[in-house]
């Protein structure tokens, strides 16, 4: 064995025992009691968002039992809101009243004329094992499919596509819903679904969904690194809307981008097209593994070096088989590019609960996730910004790079490709051991980006991401008086109204958020207007534009220089020991 893997296992069995209370796990989250018992809070699924409800969940077990809780609830006068699985890190997820899950919720129902019918408490990957028993699917999902059914519509979760339906929102027949007066209504106009087809569950309780289906196929889909010029010499575009699935990471510290490009391929029974490969991109992992990230990604941000290596290491996650990771795109253990298989196992990817990054037992890799989206016709706008915030202020996109994702125009009032053709700009960073007090590398450049694409560019940000900042009176810019309409229709009460719903109404400007989050403008929730705002060693400041970020002391002074120069350095030597 060569010195250089004996080193590896010497650093990694380090890591490996290192204790449990050097991170941030789920059972360490502070709880402030605010005005209900705190015995009854529930978090988002990463924990950055803290809920503080009347009562504990309730699991109605049956459709009469929603309607049941809802007629209570108006009776006495408690807010009362579906939660889902909690995948969504903004307070769209909180009551002040009674959370009900609707995970028991599962029954499917099968039609004969290209319609399914599921209650809403269902998995989406329930829905399309279910499907796929009858030789049909569903033309388009979003990335993940460990959501809830109800949940996927009400935030308009979604993949990426210009040629067919993104998300599940744009899949819908109809709809079954439980009103605020505790009425079992059906709801199948064209006019009514605009509303509820993202109702960020505002609305109503959703119980029931009847989805259009189609045959079921397959799919090829080949990663490939294309120079970054592409992003604004049009060529993104093209491809877009010329492949039935297309996609691209862009990796701006490493000056490449990847890009997916896949195609629907005919299943018929006289047809065969070799391949089941299926999709690791969100997979379990290992306790080890899950430990080891967790350390690393806070060395990194602490040292404030090393992070090319982690970029660079996702790239290389996307072409080819690398240590410590499952093939993206895997069949019988072997990483396959290009890969052909069932398009909705290529299109997704999910893991079980107690092997996902963020909720392993032994360490958790939590994330902030950024998501906003453009008209394309702001696409080399957006592009050429990034391009040149980041010349001004150097850092890396470490967890995921940049991820770019296309929708074609929407009738949904709250989708974000309403009445246009749409692509959002999406990025993960790490939540921190002190993530009450420290900043990830690069926060300033972040918020600037941010900032800026809402500014300057119409950007809607995704209902359930970004930091709250973001999600308040100014997003209901489109299609506002439709939507407030149909709230007080189907909600004369209030019943399903939270901080969420408020602050989007300009009711209220208070949201449900990690109670020890002093320094607001660590996760967006709000922008800097003093140095405490940011995190320890950083002050707020004004760029020439007038955006305020929170930058690193030593930055203000010497520029990005020492931070290109330290990680740089690092990569290289985290490359040798580990990678080759």
């Amino acid at each position: 064995m060569g010195a250089k893997n004996i080193n590896c296992k010497l650093i990694f069995t380090f890591f490996v025992l290192i204790p449990k209370n050097m991170w941030t796990s789920c059972d360490q989250i502070a709880i402030n009691t605010r005005n209900n018992d705190p015995k009854y809070a529930y978090h988002s699924y990463q924990s950055s968002v803290i809920c503080y409800p009347k009562t504990a969940i309730q699991y109605p077990s049956s459709i009469s039992n929603v309607v049941r809780l809802v007629k209570n609830a108006r009776k006495d006068g408690v807010p009362i809101k579906a939660i889902g699985s909690r995948h969504s890190i903004t307070d769209i997820i909180c009551t002040d009243g009674t959370p009900i899950s609707l995970k028991l919720l599962t029954k499917k129902y099968y039609h004969e004329d290209n319609t399914a019918t599921f209650e809403a408490g269902i998995k989406l990957d329930q829905v399309l094992l279910f499907l796929q028993e009858r030789n049909r699917t569903l033309i388009n999902i979003p990335i993940y499919r460990g959501i809830t059914l109800a949940g996927a519509i009400a935030t308009g979760a979604h993949g990426s596509s210009l040629k067919h339906p993104a998300s599940i929102s744009d899949q819908i027949i109809g709809l079954q819903v439980v009103t605020g007066t505790g009425e079992l209504v059906n709801i199948n106009d064209t006019k009514t679904l605009k509303a509820f087809r993202v109702n960020l569950g505002l609305l109503g309780i959703v119980v029931k969904v009847t989805l259009k289906i189609v045959p079921i196929f397959k799919m090829s889909i080949q990663n490939s690194v294309e120079e970054i010029d592409i992003l604004t010499s049009g060529k993104a575009l093209e491809w877009a809307r010329e492949y039935d699935h297309f996609q691209l990471w862009w990796f701006p510290s490493l000056q490449e981008v990847v890009v997916a490009k896949g195609n629907y391929l005919p299943f018929l029974k006289n047809t065969t097209f070799e391949g089941n490969a299926t999709n690791n991109l969100i997979t379990e992992v290992t306790q080890y593994t899950a430990r080891f990230a967790a350390v690393l990604y806070e060395f990194c941000n602490w040292a404030q070096i090393g992070l090319t290596i982690l970029e660079g290491y996702m790239r290389d996650f996307l072409l080819k088989s690398i240590p410590t990771a499952r093939p993206l795109y895997e069949e019988g253990g072997t990483f396959k590019n290009p890969a052909v298989g069932i398009g909705w196992r290529l299109l997704s990817s999910q893991c079980r609960p107690g092997t996902c990054w963020w909720d392993n037992p032994w360490a958790t890799v939590g994330g902030t996730e950024s998501a906003i989206a453009f008209d394309t016709k702001h696409f080399k706008g957006v592009m050429t910004m990034i391009q040149d915030t980041l010349r001004e202020m150097p850092t890396c996109f470490y967890m995921s790079g940049i991820l770019i994702r296309f929708m074609p125009k929407s009738e949904a009032y709250l989708s974000l490709s309403s009445g246009r053709e749409t692509f959002s700009v999406e990025w993960v960073n790490p939540l921190r051991t002190r993530r009450h007090l420290d900043a990830v590398v690069g926060l300033g450049t972040f918020q600037a980006i941010l900032q800026r694409m809402v500014r300057d560019f119409d950007g809607i940000p995704h209902w359930g991401k970004n930091g709250l900042h973001f999600l308040g009176e100014n997003v209901l810019k489109k299609n506002r008086d439709n939507f407030i309409a149909e709230m007080k229709n189907f909600d004369p009460d209030g019943v399903f109204l939270n901080k969420f719903g408020r602050r989007l109404t300009g009711e209220i400007g208070e949201a449900d958020v990690d109670p020890e989050m002093e320094r607001c403008a660590l996760h967006d929730y709000c922008i800097c207007g003093k140095d405490y705002d940011c995190g320890v060693g950083q002050r707020c400041e004004k760029l020439s534009d007038g955006v305020l970020v929170c930058r690193d002391q030593d930055n203000v002074i010497l520029g990005g220089l020492g931070f290109v120069f330290g990680t740089n350095f690092l990569a290289f030597i985290l490359y040798r020991l580990f990678y080759r």
